[in-house]
């Protein structure tokens, strides 16, 4: 059993179920990491810890924890090493934000929320990875498409671990020489596949009730769901992992806030639905960078909190994202 406790030393423990009783233990530190990650022991969000199955399908037990802490830090520990921590994730434009509430998809990915802000942000687990899926698929000197609208990482001006010249990458990998094609050594650069931050808006309503809501929970049915639930103050958003369209309400669950959902639902019953839009920045690796300690100024994400509505050409053209941002 693992706790986050408030005002000692040593905030992460663990109970363990022995023979003769409950033994007590405390996460062991390794400076070694302290080092590396500029690490500080201070307080942990006591609402963050989530178990990591290694698989969508595992059930029981796991040895991978996932905690956040008031440093801004999400650290990941393996119990069977010697160490608090093994690996330390951040979101490196906005250090300092709490991570509240905690959700993985397996090993591959994880989503964070906090009460400062109306954000959700997604982290890759795998940097660095060892092993790329775009290595299966076929060479071209093209580059990977879409290009990303990057405001805070540089494209790539080399590739590979020889740094390899980007101008000297042809239309075939050749494996002899250990060089790559344009398109596998691009798409191996985080520059083309980074984590990324969604900002909610103010959800449609009366002027004088109309705010921003931090984000204090986070639940999916399963890791192959195609949609989460984020609870927000006031409401649940559903966010839904698929192309909706003009179309949006097709694809949210058509019960969702009713006592039965087999029964048709009545107009006026249940919660209230509204719109809710989002702008979506993506920001690079979320591995904490321990000399990064101030927030980047992030550029204008809408003229104004109101959208036009769908089919209103003249004004969406308003309301133009900074050409930076990805909506």
């Amino acid at each position: 059993m693992a706790l986050a406790l408030k005002g000692v030393d040593d905030p992460l423990r663990y109970l363990e179920m022995t023979p003769t009783g409950w033994a007590h233990h405390t996460a062991v530190k390794s400076a070694r990491l302290e080092e590396k990650f500029g690490i500080e022991y201070g307080n942990i969000c006591p609402s963050s810890l989530t178990p990591v199955q290694p698989l969508a399908s595992s059930r029981g037990g796991t040895s991978l924890l996932l905690s956040a802490w008031r440093d801004g830090s999400i650290r990941l520990q393996d119990l069977r090493t010697p160490s608090a921590v093994d690996m330390v994730y951040e979101d490196n434009i906005d250090p300092w934000s709490d991570m509240e509430a905690l959700m993985t998809y397996g090993t591959e990915r994880f989503i964070g929320g906090g009460m400062d802000s109306p954000a959700v942000k997604i982290f890759d687990f795998r940097w660095s990875k060892g092993y790329q899926h775009t290595m299966a698929l076929p060479c071209s000197g093209a580059e990977p498409s879409p290009s990303p609208p990057q405001p805070f990482l540089k494209r790539p001006t080399t590739v590979g671990d020889r740094k390899q010249p980007v101008e000297t990458c042809g239309k075939r990998c050749d494996h002899v020489r250990g060089t790559y094609c344009l398109w596998h050594g691009l798409s191996r650069d985080i520059y083309y596949r980074p984590n990324a931050s969604f900002f909610l808006s103010k959800y449609d309503m009366p002027d004088s009730q109309r705010r921003h809501s931090g984000v204090w929970a986070l639940a999916k049915g399963s890791d192959v769901s195609p949609n989460f639930y984020i609870g927000i103050a006031g409401g649940v958003v559903e966010a839904a992992l698929e192309p909706s369209g003009e179309a949006w309400s097709t694809n949210t669950d058509p019960h969702f806030g009713f006592p039965n959902w087999r029964d048709p639902s009545l107009v006026g019953a249940g919660y209230r639905s509204v719109p809710v839009r989002m702008n979506m920045m993506e920001t690079g690796d979320g591995m904490l960078v321990k000399d990064n300690d101030r927030a980047v100024r992030l550029p204008p994400l809408l003229e104004a909190h109101s959208f036009p509505p769908v089919g209103d050409v003249e004004s969406q053209k308003r309301y133009r994202l900074d050409p930076r941002f990805n909506r």
